[in-house]
C-alpha cells in the first residue's frame, strides 16, 4: 500500500513536459507520441498539441507572415487530477499463502490540450502560446499551395 502512495506521490508530482507541436489530424489518438509537422497542404486537417499546461490559462495568437496576426483565442487547460477507487477486498496468493486484502485502483486525467484548425489559405505562420505564469513557446509552419 505505501509502495502504491508514493509510486502515485511520484507520477503526480512530476511536471509534464511543456510542449507546443502540429501535428496531423490521422494523429489525434495518440498524439503525445505523433511525430511533429511543419509543413500542411490547404486539405490537411491539423491539431496543436498543448502540453505541460494543466491549471493554467494561456492565450493563443497565429501569425501569418510578414507579421500579420491572424487571430487569438484563450483557454483554461484544466487540472491534472487524482481519482481514487475502492474496488473492495479480494483475496492475494503469493507463493503458499492466501492473503484477504484491499484493492483499490488510482487514475489520473492528463493536461494535454488538443486544438483542431480550420483550413488556412497557403503561406508561412507561427503559432505563439503565451501562459498566465509568464511561460512563452512556438511553432512555425506552413501551407504549401497546391500543385
Amino acid at each position: 500500500m505505501r509502495l502504491t502512495v508514493l509510486l502515485l506521490a511520484l507520477l503526480c508530482g512530476c511536471a509534464s513536459p511543456h510542449g507546443l507541436k502540429l501535428i496531423d489530424a490521422k494523429d489525434g489518438k495518440r498524439a503525445p507520441w505523433a511525430e511533429a509537422r511543419t509543413s500542411f497542404q490547404p486539405t490537411d486537417p491539423f491539431l496543436a498539441l498543448i502540453r505541460g499546461y494543466g491549471g493554467r490559462k494561456v492565450t493563443l495568437e497565429l501569425w501569418r507572415e510578414p507579421n500579420q496576426k491572424v487571430g487569438s483565442a484563450t483557454h483554461d487547460i484544466p487540472a491534472r487530477k487524482t481519482y481514487r477507487s475502492y474496488d473492495g477486498l479480494a483475496y492475494d496468493s503469493r507463493g503458499r499463502e492466501i492473503l484477504l486484502a484491499e484493492k483499490e485502483t488510482f487514475y489520473w486525467t492528463s493536461t494535454d490540450y488538443v486544438l483542431q484548425f480550420k483550413p488556412l489559405p497557403p503561406g508561412s505562420y507561427e503559432l505563439r502560446l503565451q501562459a498566465d505564469n509568464g511561460q512563452k513557446e512556438s511553432a512555425k509552419f506552413s501551407i504549401q499551395s497546391q500543385p
